[in-house]
């Protein structure tokens, strides 16, 4: 893999340090320009006070949203005498974890989880419960960071649970906003090839500290059209695409790793190849822009399948990765769906020089014409 000569950005804080050796080893040239801060741990006396009204509700269920998050919870408990509570809480509940990273926090509390979300999302896990709890259960959150509330889980309080939640850490915003202002600098000046985002509160806050300085519009425009995005997966390409701005580089797995090989190839295909975004995602209204500015009208399902190709365009898609992304903990036990969904765009998106082509054996890539 190389990235030689290659302009990119970096808006992230704790990973920051690791993903800019990666780059500038793979021959990047970097600039940061952290648009979040540290996580920072909540008061023990407001994490206690959450524990002791979770650990008198006896909770059906525990839901482990991050790694982190859950070793705070025990460390917190640990330290006020709740400890002992809380592992016994654990293993009477029944557990259940937002993806890996929350599945190693369990640990901590010395129990496993049964059952993990694929997708790694707020959404998935509350759709999962909504199934399986029952009208009288307590479930019990962690939430991840400041942006995370017990809203996300609304359709588990519409079966009858109670959901309770305790907040261990927070995201602040960076301390010094100049390194961001200069990166956003160099996105309207057009010197950066790539801005990298490995979070949705990056994402979002990168906007933000743009609107700050009246330009929002203008760095909407230029990551748009002139500047590519990386994102670190599906949610933080949510995230930009929320404000109009499409995930251009989206690895297969949620890994730097993986995303370090993604940026190669895109980075080698743009040699001979217009790697421009083919389609804009309107997700409100499961819907996306083609680059002749038609608008394609889609079903929900569809729609999200049809994301999955479009934050990789080019890259072939396994249909058990076009499953678990655009279905989540409800795929189809018929895994022919894929088709059924994949001809049905194929009809939507004739004449707009966007297709999804078949890679025998592997999956599904799309492409879209030279734009005019």
């Amino acid at each position: 893999m190389s990235l030689e000569g290659l302009r990119i950005g970096v808006t992230s804080h704790r990973k920051a340090p690791e993903l800019i050796a990666a780059l500038e080893r793979a021959g990047a040239r970097v600039r940061h320009g952290p648009t979040v801060g540290g996580d920072v741990p909540v008061p023990d006396d407001e994490i206690v006070a959450d524990t002791d009204a979770i650990l008198d509700a006896s909770p059906h269920w525990i839901v482990a949203s991050t790694g982190v998050g859950m070793r705070l919870w025990a460390d917190a408990a640990g330290a006020h005498g709740r400890l002992d509570g809380l592992l016994e809480a654990a293993a009477r509940a029944r557990c259940v974890a937002r993806g890996p990273k929350a599945t190693g926090g369990l640990q901590a509390l010395g129990v496993r989880p049964v059952w993990s979300s694929q997708r790694q999302t707020d959404a998935d896990v509350s759709s999962w419960l909504a199934a399986h709890a029952i009208a009288g259960d307590v479930v019990a959150v962690q939430l991840h960071g400041s942006a995370a509330t017990p809203a996300a889980f609304a359709a588990v309080a519409r079966v009858g649970a109670d959901v309770m939640s305790v907040a261990t850490y927070r995201h602040e915003p960076p301390a010094d906003l100049e390194p961001a202002r200069a990166l956003i600098a160099m996105i309207l000046d057009g010197v950066l090839d790539v801005v990298v985002f490995t979070s949705p509160g990056a994402a979002r806050n990168l906007i933000a500290i743009a609107a700050q300085q009246g330009a929002e519009d203008a760095v909407i425009e230029a990551l748009q059209g002139q500047v590519a995005t990386a994102v670190i997966g599906p949610v933080t390409a949510s995230a930009l695409e929320e404000t109009g701005i499409p995930a251009w580089i989206t690895p297969t797995r949620h890994r730097t790793g993986d995303l370090l090989r993604t940026l190669g190839t895109w980075a080698a295909r743009r040699r001979d190849a217009d790697v421009r975004p083919a389609l804009q995602l309107l997700s409100a209204a499961s819907a996306v822009r083609t680059p002749t500015g038609v608008q394609v009208d889609l079903g929900e399902r569809s729609f999200a399948v049809l994301a999955v190709l479009a934050r990789r365009p080019g890259v072939v898609c396994t249909p058990q990765q076009l499953l678990v992304e655009a279905w989540g903990h409800v795929v189809p036990a018929d895994p022919s769906a894929i088709k059924h969904h994949i001809a049905r765009l194929r009809r939507k998106l004739d004449g707009t020089g966007v297709q999804i082509h078949t890679v025998r054996g592997a999956g599904y890539r799309l492409e879209a014409a030279e734009r005019p």
